[in-house]
């Protein structure tokens, strides 16, 4: 279509926006107040686009064998709209796995499971790892396997999402045998690139379906009323939930959704809403109407016809309570269960015996409170501090709860300025520029092996100079290799119909 056609509404085709990166794992020394020391020990070359690039990362601990490595998600590598494809559950590609990284042996990592569409989230609770994993329509996730099993690389754990290559079922639509992917314990058709409402539920998965996969722990999506769109994390407390086994958070409806039932390896257990009440300074609690939603148009002193979406991150202090860090805003709160009142009606869906108090506690300084435009982590899973990362700006704060104190520990565009290191040279502009929306110049932070280190994860437009560890590089399929429009370049997808499932047919509009 011809520059100007239309007001202009194809000049831009945001099917073709897609970029390569490379994610730098470095590791440096800390001493509680800054970074220091930078050792590039693991590289990997991903496709940035409208999609899912992960970054749930833990460091394995004390008391195992591979203890001090990492396990980090990758994400399926390409844009919303589709079922991962055949790459998700190829062992060819690092596409949709999780890694197993030796941050002592530079260049070396094995693959730990397979079929992980984007978790952003991973904690280690007990003997075993639990982690989110954000679906595409019909299922958001929370699973849990052992430890144990993850470490064992001769046998990888599959966690479901994409295509197994030649393998085909009939739904009974009359669409004969197709090809399907799976989302939870569901079937998933192909779908199409940058569709919103793909790919969509073919029908439930029979058992003959998973016997190679583990099922989730709680899945929920969307429905009529519902509007549910993503998860945004989970977390297992007993100090603060003596009732709820696990809770989790959605990022648009800002809702806790909770399980009281223990995890059962046969299939997913049952999940309800529960209301949440925020206590002020005298102990008083009022109905949150929009769960953690209202604590961003509270703060932000947002109109009832403005988005209220704020991103709620769960997640666990030093001392094993939970709590809720609102991406937007830069708050952070304590969560409590407490007795739910008998005076307040509870609508269907929620459980009627638990209510959760959400207590402020501090806050981090944020540069962006539009509505998507912010990119914030919260890192857990030291002894004296949790970490928070403006991932978008590239900025690291410490928050101490013994004497409530944030402090910056970094800030990759203040190089050389005090307590920054100077060693480190991440490249930026190009995709990192042109992808400033979901692009993470710090994409994630996970404890080093000691008290005195710290994993940082980076993006970058190219490896720095030197670098001759392995690479794993993406899959040689179109749908990994999208183009950005942004520096004029031309799309390299040839049949934009087929991959992107959108186009103006021959002759149209004369």
């Amino acid at each position: 279509v011809r520059e100007g056609a239309f007001n202009g509404a194809f000049a831009d085709p945001q099917c073709c926006n897609g970029a390569p990166v490379y994610k730098l794992f470095y590791k440096f020394a800390f001493d509680g107040t800054s970074l220091s020391s930078p050792e590039l020990f693991f590289a990997l070359k991903q496709q940035v686009t409208y999609g899912h690039q992960g970054g749930g990362m833990v460091t394995i601990p004390s008391g195992n064998a591979d203890a001090g490595k990492i396990l980090f998600s990758v994400g399926d590598c390409l844009p919303f709209g589709v079922n991962g494809l055949e790459g998700a559950q190829s062992m060819e590609t690092h596409c949709a796995k999780m890694l197993l990284i030796d941050p002592t042996s530079p260049g070396i990592y094995e693959i730990a499971a397979t079929g992980v569409r984007n978790s952003q989230q991973m904690n280690i609770e007990g003997d075993n790892l639990v982690f989110m994993d954000i679906g595409g329509v019909v299922a958001e996730e929370v699973n849990v396997v052992p430890l144990a099993d993850l470490l064992d690389t001769s046998t990888v754990e599959n966690f479901g999402w994409g295509m197994e290559s030649g393998v085909t079922k009939n739904f009974g639509d009359g669409g004969g045998d197709v090809s399907f992917g799976r989302e939870g314990t569901f079937a998933v058709a192909r779908g199409q690139m940058l569709q919103f409402g793909q790919p969509h539920c073919l029908g439930d998965l029979e058992e003959t379906d998973m016997t190679n996969m583990i099922k989730p722990y709680i899945q929920f999506g969307r429905s009529p009323g519902v509007p549910l769109h993503g998860i945004t994390s989970s977390v297992m407390s007993e100090l603060s939930f003596p009732n709820i086994k696990l809770a989790a958070a959605e990022f648009n409806t800002g809702t806790m959704i909770v399980t009281k039932e223990d995890y059962d390896v046969s299939g997913p257990s049952s999940v309800n809403f529960v209301k949440l009440y925020k206590e002020d300074s005298n102990g008083n609690l009022g109905l949150l109407e929009h769960g953690f939603n209202s604590l961003v148009a509270e703060d932000l002193s947002l109109g009832p016809n403005e988005s209220l979406r704020g991103d709620a991150r769960l997640f666990k202090y030093p001392d094993g309570t939970a709590g809720v860090f609102i991406e937007r805003t830069g708050q952070f709160f304590k969560l409590h269960e407490a007795q739910s009142p008998t005076c307040t009606a509870i609508p269907l869906g929620h459980i009627d015996d638990v209510k959760v108090k959400v207590s402020y506690r501090n806050r981090v300084p944020v540069k962006h409170t539009a509505e998507s435009s912010y990119n914030m982590a919260v890192v857990e899973g030291f002894d004296d501090k949790v970490i928070f990362i403006d991932q978008k700006e590239g900025i690291l704060y410490s928050y101490n709860p013994t004497s409530d104190s944030v402090t910056k520990i970094y800030d990759v565009s203040a190089t050389g300025a005090d307590n920054e290191p100077t060693e480190v040279s991440i490249p930026h502009g190009g995709p990192v520029t042109a992808f400033s929306n979901s692009m993470f110049n710090i994409h994630q932070v996970s404890p080093g092996p000691d008290a005195n280190s710290l994993f940082v994860v980076f993006t970058s437009d190219d490896l720095p100079s030197g670098y001759s560890h392995t690479v794993p590089e993406m899959p040689s399929n179109p749908e990994y290799h999208l183009q950005s429009w942004d520096n004029g370049d031309a799309c390299n997808v040839t049949d934009l119909n087929a991959i992107c499932g959108w186009g103006v047919r021959e002759g149209a509009f004369n």
